[in-house]
């Protein structure tokens, strides 16, 4: 984290990379954890960020969350290069969801003259909130709203983006993609592990200037958007809430077996 905001391309959001994560929320979580017979988590990432705790743990199992209820993709209205390209971001306005890459990006558009093209909408609330407001009227901030709204939002929506810099899973991105749009992501969230890489776009190196190009690319290229909002629903249509139920029961007879016999 240290390393992020010292890059010379983040020094000037430096001061809001500071926090006071709640110690005795960790250690609730350490203990909640030692006294586990079976842990279950949603995904690699969070897999692997369990080496940290004192002891080895056994019995970790990996079931990727279900997503959202996909949408039919003739009821779509699919991006055509006639209206702006509409751009959404879900979740806390903090830089540790990579928001200084988006506003970055969104800067950037406006130098060349390009911010035009594209509709950029927020929903959430965070540190950056007021730096938004401040200095990025062309956003449109939408602080908080029910999951019923995100998700028309998102239906109207074409590209989320979401470059955060650590993510245990990533709901918003699954939701996004259950209605067929097109999720920019960095590489190292854990929604990606139900992902087939043909239905998200992965940035190699998270920046304001990647995700401006791939957006232009977007732009360009309709019918590649279609392409992988469509792989979006596929996804999301093998990754039901049946899906996430029979493989939970699956564990849960098995570590039950194990005790009784």
């Amino acid at each position: 984290m240290n390393r992020e905001y010292k890059n010379k391309k983040n020094i000037k959001y430096k001061k809001y990379f500071k926090y006071d994560d709640s110690s005795l929320f960790n250690k609730r979580i350490d203990k909640e954890i030692k006294l586990a017979d079976c842990i279950i988590v949603s995904s690699l990432e969070i897999k692997k960020s369990l080496r940290y705790y004192p002891t080895k743990l056994k019995n970790i199992n990996i079931i990727n969350y279900p997503f959202n209820k996909p949408i039919k993709a003739n009821k779509k209205k699919w991006f055509d290069g006639k209206r702006k390209l509409k751009v959404l971001y879900v979740g806390r306005l903090d830089p540790r969801k990579g928001l200084t890459h988006i506003l970055d990006s969104v800067s950037n558009l406006k130098k060349n003259k390009l911010l035009e093209k594209f509709e950029f909408s927020f929903i959430g609330d965070g540190k950056l909130s007021n730096l938004i407001k401040k200095k990025f009227s062309e956003v449109n901030l939408l602080n908080s709203l029910s999951n019923k709204q995100v998700l028309e939002r998102m239906h109207l929506s074409d590209v989320l983006l979401f470059p955060s810099l650590f993510e245990g899973y990533g709901l918003s991105a699954a939701e996004a993609m259950s209605q067929g749009m097109t999720v920019i992501s960095s590489k190292n969230c854990g929604f990606l592990n139900a992902c087939s890489l043909k239905d998200v776009i992965l940035l190699a190196k998270p920046s304001g200037t990647e995700i401006s190009k791939l957006l232009l690319k977007l732009y360009n290229n309709p019918r590649l958007l279609k392409k992988i909002g469509n792989e979006a629903i596929l996804t999301a249509k093998k990754n039901q809430i049946f899906h996430y139920k029979k493989k939970i029961t699956k564990i849960l007879r098995a570590k039950t077996f194990e005790q009784f016999n």
